[in-house]
């Protein structure tokens, strides 16, 4: 994790910043110690007290997270536990910029295969599908479900639709 967080440093790519390991040799375990992102948001706190219909904040998080994993894969990083919880988000004006947060389960090659990118983009998903339907339940909107489960899907339509913008 440590190695794959300096690689994205070293590209330029939004992520959190490792700054070093704090080993206990005695109790076989260490923690991996990065800097603090300031300004930063997790998705609960951006989304907790606003609507979690079309449009506003929502929209603009799922954008961020389709551009950040288009970013990744085209620096030949395999994401592997892509969800909102593992990413950071920071305001700017009207855009919200996405960072990674957790690269646990990452790996970096020289290029991504298309089954590498196409199963990142379904754990994707799935994990901002259920952290969207989840905040539905903590709105008390169980109603809303379905629509978080199809704007979840719609990070599928987004990522593709920049990949090929990027690479026509």
């Amino acid at each position: 994790e440590y190695d794959v967080l300096v690689h994205l440093e070293a590209l330029a790519l939004p992520s959190v910043r490792a700054i070093g390991i704090a080993v206990r040799p005695l109790a076989d375990s260490a923690i991996l110690v990065t800097e603090y992102l300031r300004h930063s948001l997790q998705y609960r706190r951006l989304l907790m007290r606003v609507p979690l219909t079309a449009g506003g904040y929502r929209e603009r998080l799922l954008d961020a997270m389709a551009s950040l994993l288009v970013d990744l894969h085209r620096a030949g990083v395999f994401w592997g536990d892509c969800s909102l919880a593992n990413t950071l988000f920071r305001r700017d004006g009207g855009t919200i910029q996405a960072y990674l947060v957790d690269a646990e389960t990452s790996e970096t090659y020289a290029t991504l295969s298309d089954g590498q990118r196409a199963y990142d983009l379904d754990v994707l998903v799935e994990n901002v599908a259920f952290g969207l339907a989840d905040l539905a339940a903590y709105h008390g909107h169980p109603e809303l479900m379905d629509e978080q489960i199809a704007a979840a899907e719609s990070v599928r339509h987004r990522y593709t639709a920049l990949w090929q913008e990027l690479h026509d």
